[in-house]
């Protein structure tokens, strides 16, 4: 058995950015859902360890979405521009391990829950119709569930589930988000 952390470069998302005439923004994001994937290759970013065991097959699936309500801070007619927004981000992973052999039982690992971020970004205007948005949400506050699943007849039925909840604050968990944006209309 052996304890990994994770970090990763690839994970894609779509984003929709609606702007006001007072210089807000509201900004929803979609991130790519994952489906039984190789525990290994998850991509969601969130703060945890996974076990890897010999003769158990390890996959996990995360489900997530990012609103977020911002300001312009500078002269909307500038190419560059800093931006301040603040988000929330409900989201749902679970890990599973499903053993290989019939003396082995079948465990999971669920986090579900909500992040509350803020987010300040750079700006640049590239043309009438293309931008690049760079930022880094920082994590100011997670509410996060757990649920540990243990399918082992011989544990109390109470002990095959365990919940726990978590309140965590500024948790180390890093996002650095870099987005073409293509106006549809200017």
């Amino acid at each position: 058995e052996t304890k990994q952390a994770k970090v990763n470069f690839s994970r894609i998302s779509l984003a929709f950015v609606f702007h006001s005439r007072k210089r807000s923004f509201h900004e929803v994001e979609l991130q790519i859902p994952e489906f039984s994937k190789p525990i290994e290759k998850l991509d969601f970013p969130l703060n945890y360890t996974f076990l890897k065991r010999e003769q158990f097959e390890e996959t996990g699936s995360s489900y997530s979405f990012r609103y977020e309500f911002g300001k312009l801070l500078g002269d909307k007619a500038k190419p560059i521009n800093f931006l301040l927004s603040a988000g929330i981000n409900p989201y749902y992973v679970q890990l599973e391990y499903t053993p290989g052999l019939s003396n082995d039982f079948y465990s999971s690992v669920t986090y579900y829950g909500f992040a509350l971020n803020a987010t300040p970004r750079l700006y640049f205007k590239l043309n009438r119709h293309f931008s690049i948005d760079l930022n880094s949400p920082i994590r100011l506050y997670n509410f996060q569930g757990l649920v540990h699943r243990q399918d082992n007849p011989i544990l109390p039925v109470r002990q095959q589930r365990i919940t726990k909840t978590n309140h965590l604050f500024f948790e180390p968990v890093y996002t650095i988000r870099l987005g073409l944006m293509w106006h549809l209309y200017t």
